[in-house]
This record gives C-alpha cells, structure tokens and sequence, in this order.
C-alpha cells in the first residue's frame, strides 16, 4: 500500500490534546502532516462557528472539513496500515479500544482541567480513582493481546493498531501527568497496559517523534 504524501491540514491549538492521536498515527506511517495553529480564548470562539460540530481537532482533507479526534485517527490509521482489513472482529476490537480510551479523557478532562472549584475537582476526582477508572483499565488490560491463542504487547497481540497509539496517548498524555490528583498504581494494577506503552514508545518512527515532541514546548 502507497503511503500518501499528505493526509491534510490539522487544525488545532498549541497543545498535544485531542489532536495528538493524529499527530502520533501520521508520525507511524512518516506521513508529513501540515499544521494550523489555532487561536484560543475568545479568536477561538468566534471562529467556532465554522468549525465542523463546532470542535477541534478539525483537519482540511481534499478540501473539505472534517472533525472529532477518534474519527479522524480511524481515517488516518487506514492510510498508513495501522487498522485492520478483511477483519471485521479485529476492527471491533481495536473500535471497542478506541471508544474506551474516549470514555476515560472527558471525565478526566472535567476533574482536572475544567472543573475550576477546588472541593469540585476533588470530588470529581475522588469519584473517578474510586469507580471509573478502575473498571475501564481492567477491561482494557484484559484486552492486551491476541484472542486466538497469539501472545504480544498489543491489543493484537504483535500486531501494532491505532488502538495502541490511543491507549498510548491516553496514558501518557491524560493520565499519567495528572498522577498527584488520580493516584493509581499502573505498574502494579495495570501492568499490560504499562508494558504497551513502553512497547509503543519504541516503536522507532514514534520513538523519532516523541525525541523531538519532548524538546518542544507545547502543553498537554
């Protein structure tokens, strides 16, 4: 499979944020990815409106607009082979992954970022190391590896996918920088899922990536 010279124009802040599973996908398949850096505050809402849904991460693909982050991961995955083909149980596996990781970052998002009062973050947190977290990790660690008797690091067992790379970035970009609010204990609870990202991170056109990400100041 050709790998195309560019997936588009992604749009979005100085930020790794929603935007970073595309970033991260099209590092894989050394895709050259042209960026848009978008204003915040209140430029960002008055350009809202012609955003797609309203939301970044937008990108412009063959001259149209097209948003939401998982969406646009799925699309640029199937470009540079990281998504199955002619398995549809596969497919699910990796979707089942990826909307799972979802449902971890909104939640994550309000406790830390969001949520503005101190006791509501607190709650919200406490919440969410007691009930949320503990029943999504479980249910992804247990999907660490293949399901017709293959053994490996990944959700398909050797076989790299973009769910790898969106539990990748959910820990490492969602979870683990906030660990002082959601002390939970990955090594010793989780230890798939820290053993994925540390096979993920190694991966060397990723491993290029995050070489140079780490020197640049952008925030999460």
């Amino acid at each position: 499979m050709a790998t195309p010279r560019s997936l588009g124009r992604l749009h979005y802040f100085n930020q790794r944020g929603r935007a970073e599973i595309v970033r991260l996908v099209c590092a894989y398949g050394r895709v050259p990815l042209e960026e848009v850096e978008e204003p915040l505050g209140r430029e960002f809402l008055a350009r809202k409106p012609a955003f797609p849904c309203g939301q970044l991460p937008m990108m412009e693909i063959q001259g149209k607009l097209y948003s939401q982050s998982v969406a646009l991961a799925r699309y640029a995955a199937r470009q540079v082979g990281l998504y199955p083909r002619g398995d549809d149980l596969a497919a699910l596996k990796v979707d089942m992954v990826m909307d799972a990781c979802a449902d971890i970052h909104v939640p994550v998002l309000r406790a830390t970022f969001i949520e503005r009062d101190p006791e509501s973050r607190a709650k919200l947190a406490k919440a969410l190391v007691k009930h949320t977290l503990p029943g999504i990790l479980r249910g992804l660690h247990e999907r660490v590896g293949g399901d017709s008797g293959e053994d490996g690091p990944f959700v398909l067992g050797q076989t790299l996918s973009v769910a790898d790379i969106v539990l990748f970035d959910v820990l490492t970009n969602r979870l683990e920088p906030n660990r002082e609010a959601l002390p939970i204990d990955y090594a010793s609870d989780f230890p798939k899922l820290v053993e994925l990202a540390r096979h993920v991170s190694l991966v060397p056109p990723i491993a290029d990536y995050l070489r140079v990400r780490n020197t640049q100041k952008t925030t999460f």
